[in-house]
């Protein structure tokens, strides 16, 4: 079983977060568990197939993510993927984790609305530009007239307004060269987040000796988000590969 366990450890290493909502194993008494720089894992074993869970150093104020591993000890190959993988919730409920294919449509849409703020921003940064070759002011003015019937002194503020086409230019091309850098960034910031998507736990055959292996995750619910700080919620991940189940006790805890 040490054997398997250490075959089992090959995972993505996990990205760090400040706060928000993780997982946390509560391994039972007879089932094989592990610490490995604070992160637990813990393994359940049936007759076909070890399945490990892993916890995840990521915290995140909307979603819960851990690491699915599953061994086939059986003859025949099997399928893994999200959907063999669900979130008993203590009320007797069933959270299912989220497919690639959420994900990848959630990632989508919160894009486009960076694209729209983006294109909002840039707007505006075009417009400010355009004004800047636009100056305005006050002068004071005053002297004296003379005439054959005597002579008067005057005095007074006059607004003036002129226009710089070539400081508008300037400030236009920085503003450009400003609104190009900042969409490169968000594309390439975009095109790493959809492939960090790439590492999560999709539908995958696995052979007779061989491991599958991925991260997942479930929504945080209400029922989660109203337990205090401090207080774990439980709950109990269920892992099913042909036929068999594979139960973990665990609870959702919040780290601010």
């Amino acid at each position: 079983m040490r054997i398997v366990a250490a075959a089992l450890l090959i995972i993505p290493a996990p990205v760090i977060a400040a706060e928000g909502y993780f997982l946390k194993l509560l391994p039972a008494e007879g089932q094989y568990t592990r610490m490995d720089d604070g992160i637990r894992s813990v393994d359940v074993q049936t007759p076909q197939s070890v399945v490990r869970l892993i916890e995840s150093r990521v915290r995140d104020k909307k979603i819960v993510r851990f690491v699915v591993v599953a061994l086939n000890m059986g003859r025949a190959p099997f399928e893994i993927g999200p959907e063999n993988v669900s979130v008993e919730m203590s009320p007797g409920s069933v959270v299912p984790v989220l497919s690639y294919e959420d994900m990848v449509g959630r990632e989508r849409r919160r894009q486009k609305r960076q694209k729209f703020a983006m294109a909002l921003s840039a707007m505006g940064r075009s417009m400010s530009a355009s004004g800047a070759g636009y100056s305005s002011g006050t002068a004071m003015y005053n002297g004296n007239v003379y005439s054959p019937y005597g002579s008067a002194t005057y005095n007074g503020t006059a607004a003036y307004q002129s226009y710089d086409p070539a400081r508008a230019q300037a400030a236009q091309a920085i503003a450009n060269a400003e609104t190009r850098r900042d969409v490169e960034q968000m594309k390439a910031n975009q095109a790493a987040a959809i492939g960090m998507l790439d590492f999560n736990l999709k539908t995958t055959t696995v052979d007779p000796g061989k491991v599958g292996s991925g991260p997942v995750q479930f929504d945080v619910t209400k029922e989660i988000k109203s337990v205090k700080e401090g207080v774990g919620y439980p709950v109990t991940v269920i892992v099913t590969l042909a036929g068999e189940e594979h139960r973990f006790a665990a609870e959702v805890r919040r780290l601010k």
